[in-house]
This record gives structure tokens, C-alpha cells and sequence, in this order.
């Protein structure tokens, strides 16, 4: 168990380095980032197949895939289509794919 831990954040921190500079305010980076691998191993295919996959998710996936906690509704909430575009399209592709063969 320590050991998918220890490699989970390892991964986390590679995902962040390959993210650009830009930041798009409340919105959890890592989180799109796991939320899409995911969607895509299910066989999601585009960016809004990849927000309806994360749609149907329930709280407790949705607080796993590290998704943002409303304090108003008490929900977590998966992020739309335009911020999974938004966040995918700036990211080093090439770096996530190395983080990934890395753990593997």
C-alpha cells in the first residue's frame, strides 16, 4: 500500500511540472489530469465524452480523482468540458507520458 502511495504522489508532482505556467483560477490541475487518463482508459474519446465521464461519477470517485468540494452544496464537483479543453490543450503531453510509462 505505501508503495502505490508513495508512487501516486511521485506521479502527482510530474503532472504538476508538466503543466505551463498559466494558471486557471480554482480549478485543480491534477485532478483534470487524473479524470482524463481515467475517462480515456474507459474509452472516453474527446473532451466533452471526458466531462461526461466524470459527470457520472459518484462522491466518492469524484473526491479520489482529487475534484473541487462545494461548501455550499456539499458535493464535489467534476469540472465541465471547457476547463478539461482548457487544461488539456496547455499541458506537456510528452511529460505525461513519461510520468506514466515511469510508474508503470
Amino acid at each position: 500500500m505505501k508503495f502505490i502511495k508513495k508512487n501516486s504522489l511521485k506521479t502527482s508532482l510530474i503532472f504538476q511540472d508538466s503543466l505551463k505556467t498559466h494558471d486557471i483560477k480554482g480549478v485543480k490541475k491534477t485532478s483534470i489530469l487524473a479524470i482524463s487518463i481515467c475517462a480515456v482508459l474507459c474509452g472516453a474519446r474527446g473532451y466533452s465524452a471526458i466531462a461526461q465521464w466524470a459527470q457520472h461519477r459518484t462522491q466518492n470517485q469524484l473526491k479520489r480523482l482529487w475534484c473541487r468540494y462545494n461548501e455550499k452544496s456539499n458535493l464535489y464537483q467534476p469540472p465541465g468540458e471547457p476547463i478539461i479543453r482548457q487544461v488539456l490543450q496547455a499541458i506537456d503531453a510528452e511529460a505525461v507520458d513519461q510520468a506514466i510509462y515511469a510508474c508503470g
